[in-house]
C-alpha cells in the first residue's frame, strides 16, 4: 500500500471518528433535554443511563480521535524532517589535531604531528 493511500485511510478514519464523536455529543444533549420533560422516575433513570453510556462513548471516541490526530501530526513532522531539514557535516578546519589526524589518516591524507 502506497503512503498516499495510507494517508487517505488515516484521514478517513479521523473524519469517521470525528463524526461519531459529534453524533454522540448530540445524542447526549438531546437526552439531557428529554430528561427535563420526564415526570416518571423510571423515565428519568432511563435517560440517566443513556447519558452515562453516551458519555462513555464520547470518552472513547475522543481518545481515539486524539490518538489519530497525534499519529497524523507525527507522520507530518517526520515527512518535514526528512525532506526539509538539510544535513550538514561539521568542518574539520577548527577541530582539535587529534580528531583531524584520525579522520585524515583514515582518508589517506598525511598529517603532521
Amino acid at each position: 500500500m502506497d503512503p498516499k493511500t495510507v494517508e487517505m485511510d488515516d484521514d478517513q478514519k479521523l473524519e469517521d471518528v470525528r463524526k461519531r464523536l459529534q453524533k454522540e455529543k448530540e445524542i447526549k444533549a438531546a437526552t439531557m433535554k428529554l430528561r427535563d420533560f420526564q415526570t416518571s422516575d423510571a423515565a428519568k433513570a432511563a435517560c440517566d443511563a443513556t447519558m452515562e453510556e453516551s458519555q462513555q462513548r464520547i470518552n472513547y471516541f475522543q481518545n481515539e480521535f486524539d490518538k489519530l490526530q497525534l499519529k497524523k501530526q507525527q507522520e507530518n513532522s517526520t515527512k518535514v524532517a526528512r525532506t526539509h531539514i538539510p544535513i550538514t557535516l561539521p568542518s574539520l578546519e577548527n577541530a582539535p589535531p587529534m580528531f583531524k589526524a584520525g579522520f585524515e589518516s583514515s582518508r589517506g591524507v598525511e598529517t603532521t604531528p
